[in-house]
This record gives structure tokens, C-alpha cells and sequence, in this order.
């Protein structure tokens, strides 16, 4: 499989597909996260759960990494003529954004594009963070002069600490769909307790896994920004989104696939 994956990569089998981030209030499409696919050969679709792992084993995660953040970048060019102020977030592994080149790599993947480094917010994950602290500090910081936000992913299951999202440039929190799926089942004052904590450190709450109305609901009134999830919208691959938008150009109707 890990030679599948590094033929994959040089022979473009890997795909970019994308889910919206929305407004929980205005319900207008805010970025578009870009997910990995990759389409084998023999064995169909192929999941970030089962790939990703192996390419972080196998150091291909950079390379994958960067393939993902290019296709990415040039179908959001597409897709900013119909909604100009579109943003993209992209996973990156820790591995990647402390390669010494990251900031000229991407210096010239915006230029490549014609995409200005505004539009990209990179996402990483607690426990990478909590592993690199060090390492993370100075790329961190030189990317955020670049106008290039970062996420904290599965925010609430890891180990990050107040100190480390006071000491690291972290601009918004994505919170873990564990939470958002528990609402209603005695976490309730756990989500509101993050999402307090985040606007007094003045920090953004997304949440993921959002799947039905009253999850909706139960964020909406706790004061949750934004939200991702099936209730909005599935992953899809590019031609789908770019109908999509076009169908609804600034918003996604409620319970749209379900």
C-alpha cells in the first residue's frame, strides 16, 4: 500500500475534494475545507483514515501534503469569481510545516495560483502540536505575518493547553464532533465552557460533525460561529461544489443532503 500511495502521487491518483465551513447565523458559505481522496485503481475510494497514517510512517505526508495544497489552491481560484472572499483550509502535518523551504514553497505556489496567501488557513492537529511546540513557534509566526491563519483541529480530545494557544499564534479552535455530537447528553456545559474559554482568548469556534437540527440549534444558542457537518453539506469532489455554489452562490440550504 505504501508504494501504491507514492505511484499514487506521481500518477495523480490522489483527489482534492472539498466540504463547506458555514455562518451559523447567516448560513453564507465562509471557506471550503480541501480533503484528501485517493481513487485506486482497484480498490475504489480510498479514505484519509486508512492512507494518512502510512504517509506520516512513511514520510510521504509531505509530498502528499503539498499535492493536496496545489490542486486545492487552483480550483479556489474557480471558485472565488462567484464568492470573492472564499477562504481554503488545508490539513498540514506538522512534518510538513517545519520543513526548512515551507515559507518559499508556498511564496511560489501563490504566485502559481494567483492566489493571495490571505486565503489559506492551515490546519493542524492537537497532538502535532503538542509534539513540535518548539519547532512550531517561528514558521508559525512568519506565516501568520502572511496573513495565513491557523486552525487547531480536534480541538477537546488532545492534550493542548491554555498556556501553548496563548504562546502559539492559533486563530480559531475547531471543535471535535465528540462534543458536538453530545450536546444533548450532558456535554452541553462542557461546549459552552469552550466556546467562552475561546471568545475570551479571542479566538474562533467551529464546529464539526454538525448533523441535524438540533445540534444546529443547541450551538446556534451557545454561540458557536461556524459550523461543518452533514446538516450543511457532504465532502464532495470539485464539479459538485462549483454546481453548488453556482445553484446557491452565497449559501446552503439546511438539511441540503439529507
Amino acid at each position: 500500500l505504501e508504494q501504491d500511495l507514492k505511484q499514487a502521487l506521481e500518477n495523480n491518483e490522489m483527489e482534492v475534494w472539498f466540504q463547506p465551513i458555514i455562518s451559523s447565523k447567516t448560513h453564507c458559505i465562509h471557506e471550503l475545507e480541501a480533503l484528501a481522496r485517493w481513487r485506486h485503481p482497484t480498490k475504489g475510494i480510498i479514505f484519509p483514515d486508512e492512507f494518512i497514517p502510512l504517509a506520516e510512517e512513511s514520510e510521504l505526508i509531505i509530498s502528499l501534503d503539498r499535492y493536496i495544497l496545489i490542486h486545492a489552491l487552483n480550483a479556489l481560484k474557480k471558485l472565488r469569481p462567484l464568492i470573492s472572499e472564499l477562504k481554503l483550509s488545508v490539513n498540514f502535518s506538522v512534518k510538513t510545516l517545519i520543513q526548512k523551504d515551507i515559507v518559499d514553497f508556498l511564496d511560489k505556489i501563490f504566485l502559481e495560483t494567483d492566489n493571495p496567501s490571505s486565503v489559506l488557513n492551515i490546519e493542524i492537529t492537537e497532538t502535532g502540536m503538542t509534539k513540535n511546540e518548539k519547532n512550531l513557534i517561528q514558521p508559525m509566526e512568519y506565516l501568520t505575518q502572511k496573513n495565513i491563519q491557523f486552525y487547531l483541529d480536534d480541538f477537546g480530545i488532545g492534550y493542548s493547553s491554555l498556556y501553548r494557544l496563548h504562546i502559539l499564534p492559533v486563530h480559531v479552535l475547531k471543535l471535535d464532533r465528540f462534543f458536538t455530537s453530545r450536546t444533548g447528553n450532558g456535554y452541553r456545559n462542557i461546549v459552552e465552557a469552550i466556546i467562552m474559554i475561546a471568545k475570551a482568548m479571542n479566538k474562533t469556534i467551529i464546529a464539526e460533525g454538525v448533523e441535524n437540527d438540533h445540534q444546529y440549534s443547541e450551538l446556534l444558542n451557545l454561540g458557536c460561529e461556524f459550523m461543518q457537518g452533514y446538516y450543511f453539506a457532504r465532502p464532495m469532489p470539485f464539479t459538485d461544489m462549483l454546481k453548488l455554489i453556482k445553484t446557491n452562490p452565497r449559501w446552503i440550504p439546511l438539511a441540503a443532503n439529507n
